[in-house]
């Protein structure tokens, strides 16, 4: 859904928004919808559940200040969940292709600067005293 489909068709899906109550576990809020969706397009449902409600009724986690909500979502046929498989697939051998060779320039690239740092030591180097040239000359 987040990459969508080349020529920017919308999708329909189904989905299933939970919201937890923290002090009666067993009286959550359940919707379920089908929409369609464009590419990149945000979910928003105002009518989801009163705010001034959700304190009074428990939804509302004091502890933190926080709601918990469960969100699910399917596409509506076996065979557009297989396109859309078969897209996010796609986009992954993509993306590991594209970091592969941007491994493998990284690679070439430390080779090179080993190859140069390695240049530039070996010259500046003084030459290291042998001790078997000294003992041949008498000394």
């Amino acid at each position: 859904m987040l990459k969508g489909l080349a020529d920017s068709q919308t999708q329909k899906y189904e989905y299933r928004v939970e919201m937890l109550n923290h002090r009666n576990p067993s009286a959550q809020v359940v919707r379920e919808f089908a929409s369609e969706f464009e590419v990149g397009e945000c979910w928003g449902y105002n009518r989801f559940y009163r705010i001034d409600l959700l304190d009074r009724e428990g939804y509302l986690n004091t502890d933190d200040d926080s709601i918990t909500l469960k969100f699910f979502v399917r596409a509506p046929y076996y065979s557009q969940h297989c396109g859309d498989q078969e897209r996010h697939i796609t986009n992954l051998q993509r993306t590991l292709e594209d970091q592969q060779g941007e491994i493998e320039l990284l690679k070439q690239k430390y080779a090179e600067a080993q190859k140069k740092l390695s240049k530039k030591s070996s010259s500046s180097k003084p030459r290291k005293f042998r001790a078997s040239n000294y003992e041949a000359t008498g000394e």
